[in-house]
């Protein structure tokens, strides 16, 4: 099974790229890093993001039957320490600091 972490995804290119992913069949399940307080507000930053893309409908559907999502950050190794990582097979890391 192609599980694709992505990070970045409730940002421009990486919420574009995980429509589009997404769309295209390109994997069966998607793991999603995001950052956020607890895991339903990272849920609705991604959801935020992903409805811009592909709409509100499709993206709640994605969210709930495709995409898994791991609430941590980058900048914080033992914030993504969980299972679900052992099974990605490949990553699209589309994350950035843009704070200059």
């Amino acid at each position: 099974m192609t599980t694709v972490l992505v990070t970045g995804a409730t940002g421009f290119i990486g919420g574009a790229a995980l429509a589009q992913g997404l769309s295209g069949g390109l994997a069966q399940r998607w793991l999603c890093l995001v950052r956020g307080g607890d895991p339903a507000q990272a849920k609705q930053r991604l959801f935020g993001n992903l409805a811009k893309f592909m709409g509100a409908q499709d993206a709640r559907h994605a969210i709930d039957h495709r995409i898994a999502v791991v609430t941590g950050d980058l900048a914080d190794l033992d914030s993504i320490a969980c299972d679900e990582l052992d099974d990605v097979t490949h990553v699209l890391h589309l994350a950035a600091d843009t704070s200059f």
